[in-house]
């Protein structure tokens, strides 16, 4: 019922204009009878000043009418081509305003009768003008190809006839044209030019406008810093020439940089600021927009209520105000909120309409959109048929107009679809389609701005496990397998992406991707041999499913399906995981100082033998074999050696333990092995521990805790590397640019200092003097066989992100900056440990590793040591891992 009476509305409304349009044209058709050419020529003149007033203010409609105005006077002139100039004029602001409206059909009509006018009557100026306005029109249909050419004939007529603020504004054109296609250079390029152009010509709006689109430019590329500062200076000259509805712009423009970088409050912030300014000087369109921006804001912090109280007041003003698209994307973002909300039948009424004004005004991107709403939202009803109905239309739709990533995105959702009616050969096609897209998508990834945005895709997290689910339905784990590692090992991509931006490097000048070599089921076979192992691969597809592969050397792959009991709330696995180090005692630990008391022996065993019960006891693992395990998500966080079987032994003491973020990993560090030959007879060791961490302050103004445990602790290490060239770096010694000296010529490196997934922690007089980021370590050439990292918070989350006590990205991330950088091995903890129990399983496991046993062995002796003498708990011992080789 809601739905009719705003239809109602919106028709009366419609009615309307046109009556007033017809009145206004019959009184100036009336009253000019009889009036000369000239006092036609200005009056036109002065109608159409009062019709850009009118659009300046975002009331369009009200434009439309002084434009229809301005064109009866010039069709009331005897001079045929005075009369056409104006008739042209007018129907080139008519197409300006039916833009701003969203029916950019009407306005592709009426720029194309104004081009043709000027044309005939030889107005060059008139000419350039128009192609630009078509150009404008097709970049809002997303036709950017087509924006290109009109623009491109545009800047040539405005060059031929020394046009200079024209050329400017179509090389601006450009420049968003090709950013919107994802050309940033060119992009860059056309905007600097038109910069150029508009500082020489002292046109300090133009200057204004361009540096808002270098700004949008360095945000699609991921230079944030130069975005917002672009944007800056942008609203610096806004406000001194009092340009009010460029200020309103550019904050609007800030709020998106910031937005983009995930600070959705200083995004809100301002948004706020430029709605003021729209509510300000009366401009309906730009409120709008910042009302639907605030919306988006609001949804992506998961105020789904506020989300849709600023969508509804934008789709109130758009309907106001005709803004078609605009009443599109606030239906649109509705729809969505309440998609979010589980309001499923609300979310495909909303759908519903936003998809008929799509269509009406030509928008294929927007209507492809909606489509993929209205799939998703069936279904989660479970109108599985309807889904793939309109998932059909979506990807029909995104492959007419060329939008590579939508196209992938339906043609997951049509397989999800598939899946769900357990039609698995329809699924399999859709879904490998997809992969297909994706991965051409990925390899032409040339910014970490893109492959972070990629990340987000469900192309990069849904459609592998997708995969993984049909082709265990058709009983080819194998397959599943070789999906479940080519996707692992792009995710180690986007790792180093993040820290790369993270660290504010330069998302631009960062490497190229290349998508993994493909590791078939031979190669797996062959490392295992290789290594003397089992292969132990889980791949978590659903929150309640985890599939396990066991590859030997020797043997059929052996592939098993878990099942981890729901539990309410969270995903089950990450409760089990969370649960589990919680009863051990490490997340007290990370929370303290590392002796706080232990928790009850009993608890400790049941959720340790729970652990083992659904995750090693089902493998059929073969007592003494050696282990290297590939985990998924949140089992990075799982202490294995300390899971603990039915006869109450730990794994630790049946297997020697490794772990590696892939397989391909794996083999990347026995070629680098081979390459390098045996170690010098005295290699050089690195041992750090106990920096002086008072000449700097973090950011929340305190100081880290000194670790005089460490420096204990490095006095035995030292003392056990006698065969080795071992340096100590204690005190302020321990500084971060003292250790980007040392490390890369060291065999054997030992860091008994603070670290988190953002980095390890040195003496320096700033933060950012003293820590060692993993987007830096990753650029140093480390000729290390072993990397031991003491005292490390791997799995808190980095600074200012809060969140779960749980940050798997933080081990992962750290194993693969130093695996990248060149070493072969890392030991590391899962929680903090005391500093006794820390320098006896150091002790330990040096001792056994100088004498000639291997990474994993050494700790596997030391483990067992402890265990045997049974005075440390689980918590003592239990968090160190081998990472990488043995």
């Amino acid at each position: 019922m809601e739905s009719k009476g705003a239809d109602a509305s919106a028709r009366a409304a419609q009615v309307a204009a046109v009556l007033d349009a017809a009145c206004a044209l019959r009184r100036a058709h009336d009253s000019n009878v009889g009036w000369s050419d000239d006092e036609l020529l200005e009056g036109a003149q002065a109608l159409v000043g009062e019709g850009n007033e009118r659009l300046q203010r975002g009331d369009a409609r009200g434009a439309l009418q002084k434009y229809e105005e301005c064109r009866a006077f010039g069709q009331a002139m005897r001079d045929r081509k005075r009369a056409m100039a104006v008739e042209g004029a007018a129907v080139g602001n008519l197409g300006d305003a039916y833009r701003r409206l969203g029916q950019y059909k009407k306005a592709i009509e009426h720029h194309t009768m104004a081009l043709a006018i000027s044309r005939e009557i030889g107005d060059r100026e008139g000419e350039g003008n128009h192609l630009g306005n078509l150009g404008n029109a097709y970049d809002s249909l997303g036709q950017y190809k087509k924006a290109i050419e009109h623009h491109t004939m545009a800047l040539a007529i405005c060059r031929k006839i020394g046009d200079r603020e024209g050329e400017g504004n179509h090389l601006g054109n450009l420049g968003s044209a090709y950013d919107s296609l994802g050309q940033y250079k060119k992009a860059i390029e056309h905007h600097t030019m038109a910069l150029a152009i508009s500082r020489k010509i002292g046109d300090r709006q133009g200057e204004g406008g361009t540096l808002g689109g270098l700004g949008n430019a360095y945000d699609s590329l991921g230079q944030y810093k130069k975005a917002i500062e672009h944007h800056t200076m942008a609203l610096a000259i806004s406000r001194e020439i009092g340009d009010k509805q460029g200020e309103g712009s550019d904050l609007g423009n800030l709020g998106i940089a910031y937005f983009r970088l995930g600070q959705y409050e200083k995004a809100i912030e301002h948004h706020t600021m430029a709605l003021a300014i729209s509510r300000e000087i009366g401009d309906k369109q730009v409120e709008g927009n910042a009302l639907g921006n605030l919306g988006g804001a609001y949804l992506s912090l998961g105020q789904y209520e506020k989300a849709i109280e600023h969508y509804t007041m934008a789709l109130k003003i758009s309907r106001e105000i005709g803004d078609r698209q605009g009443e599109g994307n606030g239906l649109g973002g509705l729809g969505i909120a309440y998609f979010r909300l589980g309001q499923y039948e609300k979310a495909i009424e909303h759908h519903t309409m936003a998809l008929d004004i799509c269509r009406k005004i030509g928008h294929r991107q927007g209507e492809g959109g909606t489509l993929g709403g209205l799939g998703n939202a069936y279904h989660s009803l479970g109108q599985y048929k309807k889904a793939i109905e309109h998932h059909t239309m979506a990807l029909d739709i995104n492959r007419e107009i060329g939008d590579r990533r939508v196209e992938g995105s339906a043609l997951t959702n049509l397989g999800t679809a598939y899946l769900s009616l357990g039609q698995y050969e329809k699924a399999l096609e859709r879904l490998a389609a997809a992969t297909a897209v994706f991965d051409a998508l990925w390899a032409g990834l040339r910014t970490d701005h893109d492959r972070i945005t990629f990340g987000d895709t469900i192309g990069f997290t849904l459609t592998p496990r997708l995969l993984q689910r049909v082709h265990a339905r058709l009983a080819q784990p194998e397959a599943a397998l070789e999906v479940a590692e080519r996707a692992r090992s792009r995710a180690f991509e986007l790792l180093l992406a993040q820290q790369r931006v993270q660290r504010g490097a330069d998302a631009a000048a960062a490497p190229p991707p290349t998508l993994p070599a493909a590791v078939d089921v031979a190669a797996l076979r062959g490392l295992a041999g290789r290594q003397r192992v089992a292969l132990v691969i889980f791949s978590q597809v659903q929150d309640t499913a985890l599939l396990a592969w066991v590859v030997r050397g020797d043997a059929p792959v052996a592939f098993h399906e878990l099942a981890v009991p729901a539990q309410g709330g969270a995903s089950p696995l990450t409760q089990l995981v969370e649960q589990t180090r919680q009863t051990i005692g490490a997340i007290e630990a990370e929370r303290g100082d590392g002796r706080t008391a232990a928790p009850d022996e009993s608890y400790i065993r049941a959720a340790l033998a729970r652990c083992y019960k659904l995750l090693i006891a089902p493998l059929g693992l073969s007592a003494g074999e050696p282990l290297l395990i590939i985990p998924d998500r949140d089992l990075f966080a799982l202490p294995f050696a300390a899971l603990l079987d039915s006869d109450g032994k730990h794994l630790i003491e049946r297997h020697s333990l490794r772990i590696a973020p892939s397989a391909g990993t794996l083999i990347e560090l026995e070629q680098r092995a081979a390459d390098r030959g045996a170690p010098p007879p005295r290699p050089p060791a690195l041992v750090v521990g106990d920096p002086d961490f008072s000449g700097w302050t973090t950011k929340g103004g305190g100081h880290l805790s000194q670790l005089p445990g460490a420096r204990a602790e490095t006095s035995v290490v030292q003392g056990l590397l006698n065969t080795f060239k071992a340096k100590l770096r204690l005190d302020d010694e321990a500084t971060k640019e003292a250790m980007m000296q040392l490390l890369p010529t060291s065999d054997v490196i030992h860091l008994a200092t603070h670290g988190a997934p953002d980095g390890l922690y040195f003496a320096g007089e700033s933060e950012v003097e003293a820590t060692l980021s993993m987007a830096e370590v990753q650029g140093l050439d480390l000729r290390a066989r072993l990397v031991v990292l003491s005292a490390c918070d791997s799995f808190k989350a980095p600074k200012g992100e809060g969140g779960s006590e749980l940050s798997t990205d933080g081990v992962v991330g750290i194993t693969r900056a130093f695996v990248a950088a060149g070493a072969l091995t890392l030991v590391s903890s899962l929680w903090k440990v005391s500093d006794d129990a820390t320098r006896e399983l150091m002790r330990r496991f040096y001792t056994a590793w100088v004498a000639g046993g291997d990474v994993a062995a050494a700790l596997r002796e030391a483990m067992v040591g402890m265990i045997e003498e049974g005075r440390w708990s689980v918590r003592e011992w239990g968090a160190f891992v081998v990472y990488g080789m043995a």
